[in-house]
Order: structure tokens, then sequence, then C-alpha cells
């Protein structure tokens, strides 16, 4: 195999290794986030998981949980113009 052929070889393997280190680093704290929450806020941590929807779900686990707290907001109008028809 010719030198530049290996050291893309080589090159590919340490990204490779980067990325789950990475991935490793990067879940060991959530799991210890969601340790601490669980054992000093129980019942407190909401949660979603990635989707082409994310921002739908998330709103609508807002408001299930913390309607009480919030003031009713009114939409953009951007928002409130394509609701409209506009």
């Amino acid at each position: 195999m010719p030198a530049h052929e290996q050291a893309l070889a080589l090159a590919h393997q340490w990204i490779q290794k980067a990325e789950s280190d990475l991935r490793a680093a990067v879940l060991g704290d959530w799991k210890a986030k969601e340790a601490m929450y669980k054992k000093h806020f129980p019942g407190s941590l909401i949660t979603t998981i990635e989707s082409t929807n994310l921002s739908k779900t998330a709103e609508k686990l807002v408001v299930s949980y913390f309607a009480e707290l919030t003031p009713p907001s009114e939409p953009s109008p951007g928002r409130r113009a394509r609701r409209q028809g506009k």
C-alpha cells in the first residue's frame, strides 16, 4: 500500500477513535447529570429525543408540565399571518 494510502487509513482510524471517545465522554457526562437530577430533583427532569419535530415535541412537553407557570403568549406577527393565511 502506498504511503499516502497508509496515512489516510491511519487518519481515518484516529478520527473514528476520537469520535468514539467523544461520544463516551458526552454520554458519561449526561448520565452523571441525569443521576444528579434524579437524586436532588426527582420527577423534574424532562428530556427529548432528537427528531425532525423536536421543537413541537419540546413545546408540548413545556406546555404540559409548565402551563400553569407561564403566561399565555401571542405568536410572532409572522406566525400569526401564516395562521391567518396571509
